[in-house]
């Protein structure tokens, strides 16, 4: 069984997920030279985690649900607007390997902190529906709809492999006991947490 992280594994969508939050952050009148740390420490969660992280670090005002919950609100307008003008464009060689997984049967599946009906919009407008045999978004957290998977499926978790772009994927992966590979093709990870995982930088030469 493999299973991949969509932003930043799949599609180079972390990117511009990070400007987005950096957006609403701002429009908050927050600090960007103070949350600018703590937005890159809680990369692979979901958007209320994240901003919740963020903002029970800093000196700020904006520590009720409400606020959080705003930010969460503004965050799905302006990334649904800045994605719809995008140009979502798959990996020729991550596309090699996700059809020679699918030819020789092994079960596949994504699973990513995005919502539920986004992430499937975006994997039907990028026509990957049918290299996935499980395809799940949030809610509930990455942790539990993994686990349930995991519990569902006749495939140990000895025999799973998940390839996420975060330190919250690999403490995923180290807590339901899979092997975990690190992607960096979109983002340069030099993370002390990295220190000897194994690491794909490129999708060339793996299918």
């Amino acid at each position: 069984h493999i299973s991949f992280d969509f932003d930043g594994v799949i599609c180079n969508t972390a990117t511009l997920k990070k400007s987005i939050f950096k957006q609403v952050l701002l429009n908050n009148n927050l600090n960007e030279n103070e949350f600018n740390l703590h937005l890159d420490e809680s990369r692979g969660l979901d958007r209320y985690s994240r901003f919740d992280y963020i903002i029970s670090r800093l000196k700020s005002n904006l520590t009720n649900r409400y606020s959080i919950h705003s930010m969460v609100n503004d965050f799905k307008i302006l990334y649904t607007e800045a994605l719809s003008k995008e140009t979502l464009e798959l990996d020729y060689h991550l596309h090699h390997l996700l059809k020679l997984l699918k030819n020789k049967g092994i079960f596949t599946s994504c699973i990513s902190a995005s919502p539920h009906s986004e992430l499937t919009s975006i994997i039907s407008r990028m026509e990957l529906n049918t290299y996935f045999d499980y395809i799940s978004g949030g809610p509930p957290s990455k942790f539990d709809r993994f686990k349930k998977l995991l519990n569902t499926i006749e495939i140990s978790n000895s025999n799973t492999l998940y390839i996420g772009d975060s330190k919250s994927d690999f403490d995923l992966s180290k807590e339901l006991n899979i092997k975990f590979i690190a992607c960096a093709v979109y983002n340069t990870m030099d993370d002390e947490w990295m220190n000897n995982i194994t690491t794909i930088n490129n999708w060339n030469g793996l299918s």
